[in-house]
């Protein structure tokens, strides 16, 4: 799916004609979103098999609740046996299932945004990128 955001984005960045250049935008903010959703989605299909199916609305409370929770019940096993390494793994990973989540919320605003809100203009102010 990132290959067809790319695409999409390269083919915004080159077309003269601003109507098509907001449509390919548009597309490809759509397009990487659900992306970063189906690797999200696919990790956490493999740590537990019922987070494989998760709608991509639900993913940021699943970060911060079920996957935080897995991993606090992991870093305390690891303070019980005295296995600070692993704790601190621990810690740091609630960290990033925060700000994974966050990313998550953040594109999917984005993607709501390209798709349902075309009065919101694409800067193209960037030769090489385009922001919304």
């Amino acid at each position: 799916m990132e290959v067809v955001g790319l695409h999409l984005k390269n083919i915004a960045s080159t077309r003269p004609n601003p109507v098509e250049r907001d449509l390919f935008a548009r597309s490809a903010f759509n397009r990487y979103y659900y992306a970063s959703y189906l690797d999200v989605k696919s990790v956490l299909g493999s740590f537990k098999v019922e987070w494989a199916g998760i709608p991509h609305g639900d993913i940021p409370n699943v970060l911060v609740g079920a996957v935080k929770k897995a991993l606090l019940k992991g870093r305390d096993r690891a303070q019980r046996a005295s296995d600070h390494d692993t704790a601190e793994l621990c810690n740091k990973a609630v960290h990033a299932a925060h700000e994974l989540s966050k990313m998550m919320t953040e594109g999917y605003a984005t993607r709501v945004t390209a798709d349902y809100y075309p009065e919101m203009k694409i800067d193209f102010s960037d030769a090489y990128d385009f922001t919304l």
